[in-house]
């Protein structure tokens, strides 16, 4: 059965120079009242800030993404950050857009085929348990196709049988990731007095 992707909203990628991060040396998730704002420093100069925009992504070429990020995004960052944020929307780096998408996994009955990770399976990246599920998956189908249990791949009743065993055997962790990443999106992209309530118990 296939089953469509959703895609509920993407994310707007841009490094900013010599940013001063709250706490130094740590991921950050601000709470913005549009959207999470994910950031990490990944050198000594740079820092990766990909902003979560809800919904159908606004035009790119008509600047529409530049005066949402600059006009929604920019008031709820910390002020230490406001500053290269701005000087990253005015650079002539070109804006960096990616899908973020939820994909529930199916039970592969393709012969000659094998979806691992990602490719069968989608969550919100905001928690970042994707490659955690890819290493999963790979752990699971090398034991599962092994020498010793398929001796050979054109038994191809005995791989899908196994593809089968495959899919239900994941579901003890991917579920958990899975659940965990929408329900956290869900909540951080909230809007309404409950979530602002939450960000203060939490500063």
């Amino acid at each position: 059965m296939k089953k469509p992707v959703e895609v509920r909203s993407n994310f707007v990628g841009l490094i900013l120079k010599d940013a001063r991060l709250p706490a130094p040396n740590h991921g950050h998730v601000v709470l913005a009242n549009s959207a999470p704002v994910l950031l990490y420093q990944i050198s000594k100069h740079d820092t990766r800030i990909l902003v979560d925009v809800p919904g159908k992504l606004p035009s790119v070429g008509t600047g529409q993404l530049h005066e949402y990020l600059l006009k929604t995004v920019l008031p709820d960052l910390p002020s230490s950050l406001q500053a290269p944020f701005k000087a990253a929307l005015n650079s002539p780096d070109r804006l960096k857009t990616m899908p973020n998408s939820f994909l529930p996994p199916s039970v592969n009955r393709t012969e000659g085929l094998v979806l691992l990770g990602d490719a069968m399976n989608m969550r919100h990246p905001l928690t970042g348990g994707g490659m955690t599920v890819a290493f999963n998956d790979v752990v699971l189908i090398s034991k599962l196709l092994s020498p010793k249990v398929v001796p050979t791949f054109d038994d191809t009743r005995l791989v899908l049988e196994q593809m089968n065993t495959f899919h239900w055997k994941r579901k003890s962790l991917s579920s958990v990731i899975n659940i965990l990443a929408q329900a956290l999106y869900s909540l951080f992209a909230a809007n309404g007095i409950a979530l602002f309530y939450l960000s203060l118990t939490n500063r």
